[in-house]
């Protein structure tokens, strides 16, 4: 008889992070490198997927605002994988489903799995949070993040 070691049920492996989607993926991503939005300036050993949104000084703000969320108001301690693992834990599961149901609009259901990681009363933060991460994560995968916006109107006329 083999023995195995008691896993906590945040780190129980739930899925492949090949099959996941890229929004899942990219959410994921983040999580696992969560503590180089707090630590590093310099992210030129990122991956790529996630270095637009982490070199971002806005979305980096808004990353770690989310991040800090989970941090602070924690029901136990959040299980990563390393970075470059290819399973999927419990709580990186529920972390990136939070953040692709909030970007579906689904504000119930996103309460309901943040339940499992924060407490209860800060599930409304939870909520509007997701929802600015989750479009972060929708612009920097339609590759809209860093596009110029316009931000006056240009007239043919000139003012004299």
């Amino acid at each position: 008889m083999n023995y195995q070691p008691q896993k906590t049920a945040g780190e129980v492996t739930v899925t492949s992070y090949d099959v996941m989607s890229n929004f899942e993926q990219r959410s994921i991503q983040i999580l696992r490198h969560a503590n180089e939005l707090f630590e590093k300036d310099d992210f030129s050993d990122l991956p790529f997927n996630i270095k637009e949104l982490f070199s971002n000084k806005f979305s980096r703000y808004l990353l770690s605002d989310y991040i800090s969320l989970f941090a602070t108001y924690y029901l136990r301690p959040i299980v990563r994988h390393h970075p470059t693992c290819k399973c999927v834990g419990a709580d990186e599961n529920v972390f990136a489903h939070i953040l692709r149901l909030s970007s579906e609009g689904e504000e119930n259901e996103v309460k309901i799995l943040g339940s499992l990681l924060i407490k209860s009363n800060q599930l409304e933060n939870l909520s509007k949070k997701a929802k600015v991460v989750a479009f972060l994560i929708n612009e920097d995968l339609s590759g809209a993040l860093n596009d110029p916006r316009k931000s006056q109107s240009t007239y043919k006329h000139k003012l004299h």
